[in-house]
């Protein structure tokens, strides 16, 4: 039986393998890195060029990549032609510029494959002129639903069910065009226990007293994920609580945005009970987590399914989380504790954290929980599912 050809399109700042980290990037690589041991489809990857993940394609023999470069020059061309068309003519144009040169390509190619997985967005995949039964749109946010959008792709593969009842609500898309497609972890990653001596030495590298209570907050330190409500309910807490910010603004990136200036000004006044470790290669964060006793997830906006959740139960640690988007749907009350955004969140905030910290077998109970939880959304499972909707196609 011939294998389905897939062409996957992720062309943006960031690369595929994940180099630079990003969430939609480290899942793809998890259906590439499932892929070599299983090899039930033929891969191609469309990604932005990068020498860290050139370098680490190496590792993926049976996956075709396809590079297209960063274009400085061009970008800042692009993005005033961009923001003019978008002004004056109300019209949707692939961004960064590299899009522009990957929709060119699959206008060439398209034909080659029998499906298309969009990771990017989908002016890229109108302006290739794709058949729209050929491309399957997986849908990590919210996202921007329009109707021509929506007569862009044939299968909606959402990342929870609250991310596709939103772009049916504002399309009209019916049941039958709609998969949701879960989001996955390793495990095994994500699972090892650091040796208690390790544990230690990593605490005092980030000069967090040794009995103190180790809160983790990973991802961006933008103002959708909280991280100001998070410090703000740091004050209402005890000074043997301290908090690990594991994140920057851009993916590493040397800029400083100003809301990434406002949260290290208010982090000044904790001294050494907040530590920011700037951006962590995808590698180093499972270490993060081995030393957190609870992580913390306060998002303003409603989230698909981040990746946090799943990371942080499958470490073994209770998440507190605010109940956004499609969060419930992956963390239940036996794994950690839904707040609401509403209201005093930095109060409800400090409320989830002192009752984790007052009760250690409560803590204990969550992350055992989280831990056999997180089993049913493992890599293998993930591109079984993936393989699963191919058939239904």
């Amino acid at each position: 039986m011939q294998k389905p050809k897939i062409c996957l399109v992720l062309v943006g700042k960031l690369p595929l393998p994940a180099a630079r980290g990003g969430a939609v990037e480290t899942l793809a690589e998890h259906l590439l890195r499932e892929n070599e041991a299983r090899g039930a489809l033929e891969l191609t990857v469309l990604s932005v060029r990068e020498e860290r993940a050139v370098r680490q394609a190496s590792a993926y023999p049976n996956t075709r990549f396809v590079w297209f470069g960063e274009y400085p020059l061009w970008n800042k061309f692009w993005w005033r032609v961009y923001a003019l068309a978008k002004k004056l003519g109300k019209q949707e144009l692939p961004f960064p510029y590299q899009r522009v040169r990957a929709a060119a390509w699959l206008k060439r190619h398209g034909g080659e494959f029998d499906y298309i997985l969009a990771e990017s967005e989908l002016e890229l995949i109108r302006d290739a002129k794709l058949p729209p039964e050929k491309v399957l749109y997986h849908m990590h946010w919210v996202g921007a639903p329009t109707r021509w959008r929506d007569a862009c792709f044939g299968r909606l593969l959402a990342v929870s069910h609250f991310v596709a009842r939103h772009w049916q609500a504002e399309t009209g898309r019916s049941d039958a065009g709609v998969s949701v497609l879960p989001n996955c972890v390793d495990t095994a990653v994500f699972g090892a226990c650091l040796p208690e001596e390790e544990r230690a030495a990593v605490r005092q590298s980030l000069g967090f007293p040794e009995d103190c209570f180790v809160l983790l907050f990973c991802g961006r330190l933008v103002q959708a994920k909280g991280v100001r409500e998070l410090l703000a309910a740091l004050e209402k807490l005890p000074e043997r609580v301290c908090l690990v910010l594991a994140g920057s603004t851009n993916y590493g990136l040397p800029v400083t945005e100003p809301y990434e200036r406002e949260v290290r000004a208010m982090a000044e006044r904790f001294g050494p009970r907040v530590a920011f470790t700037g951006f962590v290669q995808p590698e180093g964060m499972p270490r993060y987590y081995a030393v957190a006793d609870a992580v913390v997830m306060p998002s303003q906006v409603e989230e698909g399914a981040p990746l946090v959740a799943l990371e942080g139960m499958a470490a073994g640690r209770p998440v507190i989380a605010t109940r956004s988007g499609g969060i419930p749907e992956y963390l239940n009350g036996d794994c950690g504790i839904l707040v609401d955004r509403e209201g005093d969140l930095p109060g409800a905030l400090a409320a989830a954290v002192l009752r984790l910290q007052s009760d250690p077998a409560l803590c204990r109970t969550m992350g055992e929980a989280g831990r056999a939880h997180a089993q049913q959304y493992g890599t293998a499972q993930y591109y079984q599912n993936f393989l699963d909707i191919l058939k239904t196609l």
